[in-house]
């Protein structure tokens, strides 16, 4: 509350507090990093206003689906890790989104990514992912965790020649195979 006289605002931190609703941040026109980590946030809401925004931290709370961000289209930065969220999704209008960061969650496929053009980190370690797939078009992606999963199978990485670091520790994969044309990768 009583934040409409901070509209020149930047940053706002408020990490490891008892949130459980995203609220009265309407007047916050210019804010680019918001920070709610580990609270007790559910939902996704009420920041359709804060157009400038460019990170969203959200990571370490208990929310279920990715939602309500079509407007933020300047984020270049999301960090849901340690929620609940078992689907990517609504990450249409996100193509500036550079980072992606939603590990231990209950992500069951990759999905729903192919737009996001500009993503150079995608991090999806402790989930329920299966298969490496539906990212083989994002040309400059340079990191992929994808460590404690379900994965049987190295591939769908062709195009990457980007990438730098992929992690896959942990996971079910038996066979070493699929990257001859990987030629960054040095982890």
């Amino acid at each position: 509350e009583n934040l409409d006289k901070l509209g020149k605002l930047t940053l706002l931190v408020l990490y490891s507090n008892q949130i459980t609703k995203i609220e009265n941040l309407d007047e916050l026109i210019n804010l680019q990093k918001l920070n709610l980590f580990n609270n007790k946030i559910i939902k996704i809401e009420n920041l359709d206003k804060l157009i400038n925004l460019q990170e969203l931290h959200l990571g370490n709370n208990e929310i279920i689906k990715i939602e309500n961000l079509e407007r933020l289209t300047k984020l270049n930065c999301i960090d849901f890790t340690h929620n609940q969220i078992n689907k990517i999704e609504n990450l249409d209008n996100l193509i500036q989104m550079q980072k992606l960061y939603l590990s231990n969650n209950k992500i069951q496929e990759i999905e729903n990514i192919n737009q996001l053009k500009e993503l150079q980190i995608l991090c999806l370690n402790k989930n329920n992912i299966k298969k490496i797939e539906n990212i083989n078009n994002l040309l400059i992606l340079q990191v992929i965790c994808l460590n404690d999963n379900e994965i049987l199978k190295i591939e769908n990485l062709d195009n990457l020649i980007k990438l730098r670091e992929l992690y896959l520790t942990n996971n079910k994969i038996t066979k070493i195979e699929n990257l001859n044309n990987l030629i960054n990768l040095e982890e």
